[in-house]
């Protein structure tokens, strides 16, 4: 006996993790009527609580009298938490695609003007103008930024040869009925010099005059770019409802796995029932 105890105590158990994983169900026999608790998955955004609550509900629902309808409980708690694994993953597609879209419309933003399509546009831009690049945010804003400029240099300089390339850039050498106004009038104005006091007078006058016709110009682009914000924000926002709707591919997928888990679930009811029915006839009546 005392070299019993002395061997004993030279061997203590695994004292490795890996060991103890390897020994943890050693003393387990079938497992049939385990408690289900390997189920959540952490990753997945699921707990331990959420999976006993499911379990003490229907535990309390139907009450197992025995072994086999405590396997069955356990076959609906597993069945029940699928059912909201398969909810919480639909949910997760619809967040992935939301910040998917956001992302990619994000993208589009950051991009006008410096993706490989841009090349091209310079040289739209340079042949025919600002005017006639595509629509968007970041074209309008640079014609503002030129139209703007122009402005103040008129304002404190007059009507010198910078302010004549601004508009040129922005109208093209073929400008619309707008930009040939402006530009007309801007070379009128350049050929009048400014010799006399008087000249001085008219030369101001002259100077409001074009500034409040750009004035103008500038407020019609300002509203075109508003109009265009608020249009593409309007169009965006339906994309991105149509774009977070579950594909109709996934939405089968998502029904029938549903209606699977439904019907199983029924079946375990009704199994449950059954078994219950028989075992209550199989008992001995009282007289």
């Amino acid at each position: 006996m005392e070299a019993n105890r002395a061997n004993s105590l030279k061997c203590t158990g695994p004292v490795t993790d890996v060991g103890k994983v390897n020994v943890r169900l050693n003393a387990l026999k079938h497992g049939i009527t385990a408690f289900l608790g390997g189920m959540a998955r952490p990753e997945l955004g699921e707990t331990s609580r959420e999976l006993h609550g499911i379990r003490e509900e229907l535990e309390a629902c139907f009450r197992p009298a025995d072994r086999f309808e405590v396997l069955l409980v356990d076959q609906m708690v597993d069945n029940r938490w699928r059912r909201r694994r398969l909810l919480r993953a639909e949910s997760s597609v619809l967040a992935a695609q939301s910040i998917q879209f956001e992302l990619d419309y994000g993208l589009k933003l950051a991009s006008e003007g410096r993706s490989p399509e841009s090349t091209g546009e310079a040289r739209l831009a340079a042949a025919s103008g600002l005017v006639a690049l595509p629509d968007s945010p970041a074209k309008f804003n640079l014609i503002l930024q030129f139209l703007k400029a122009t402005q103040e240099a008129v304002r404190q300089e007059g009507f010198g040869e910078e302010g004549l390339k601004r508009l040129e850039t922005v109208y093209g050498p073929d400008p619309g009925l707008a930009g040939a106004v402006l530009l007309s009038n801007y070379r009128q104005r350049r050929e009048v010099g400014v010799d006399r006091p008087e000249d001085a007078e008219a030369d101001t006058a002259s100077r409001q005059g074009f500034l409040d016709m750009l004035a103008a110009e500038i407020a019609c682009f300002e509203k075109i770019r508003e109009l265009r914000e608020t249009a593409a924000a309007s169009l965006a926002e339906t994309h991105a409802f149509a774009q977070h709707a579950l594909s109709p591919g996934d939405t089968q997928r998502f029904t029938r796995y549903e209606a699977f888990l439904d019907r199983q679930f029924e079946r375990l009811v009704k199994q449950l029932n059954e078994w219950r029915e028989k075992h209550a006839r199989s008992e001995p009546q009282p007289y």
